[in-house]
C-alpha cells in the first residue's frame, strides 16, 4: 500500500467507474432539483392566474 493515506486499493479503472457513477448520480440529483423548481414556478403562475380570474368575477 505504500505511504499514501488515501490509497484504498482501487486500480485506475475502478476509480474512473466510481467517479463516473458519482457524476451521473449528481447529474440526476440536480436534474430532479431543476424539475422541482420548474414545477413550483408553474404552480405559482397557475395560482396567480386563478386569483386574477376570481378578482375579475367580482
Amino acid at each position: 500500500m505504500g505511504n499514501d493515506e488515501h490509497d484504498v486499493g482501487y486500480d485506475e479503472h475502478e476509480k474512473e467507474k466510481i467517479a463516473g457513477a458519482a457524476k451521473e448520480s449528481l447529474g440526476e440529483f440536480f436534474e430532479a432539483d431543476d424539475l422541482a423548481e420548474i414545477g413550483e414556478e408553474e404552480q405559482r403562475e397557475a395560482q396567480e392566474a386563478e386569483e386574477a380570474e376570481s378578482s375579475d368575477d367580482r
